[in-house]
């Protein structure tokens, strides 16, 4: 009777290892893949942002030039009617 307790006894122990085990790596990969998914979570905002900031920028940059080239025009036109209008200044 001693050996069969004993033995049912090794059998419990390991059925409750088991379980005991499976549930530990159960919530050690909860914890893992949360960590995983907030660190590609970040990955991907910043490269959101990124591609978001390019754009920004471009847009930006597009505006300040085409206010640059309608400066600079206004300007070229406002030399050219001062050479025309001066007769001192030669053509």
């Amino acid at each position: 009777n001693e050996r069969t307790s004993e033995r049912t006894n090794e059998r419990t122990n390991e059925r409750t290892n088991e379980r005991t085990n499976e549930r530990t790596h159960e919530r050690t990969n909860e914890r893992t893949n949360g960590r995983t998914n907030e660190r590609t979570n970040e990955r991907t905002n910043e490269r959101t942002n990124e591609r978001k900031n390019e754009r920004t920028n471009e847009r930006t940059n597009k505006r300040t030039n085409e206010r640059t080239n309608e400066q600079t025009y206004k300007l070229v036109l406002t030399l050219k009617k001062k050479r025309t209008n001066s007769p001192s200044i030669e053509r």
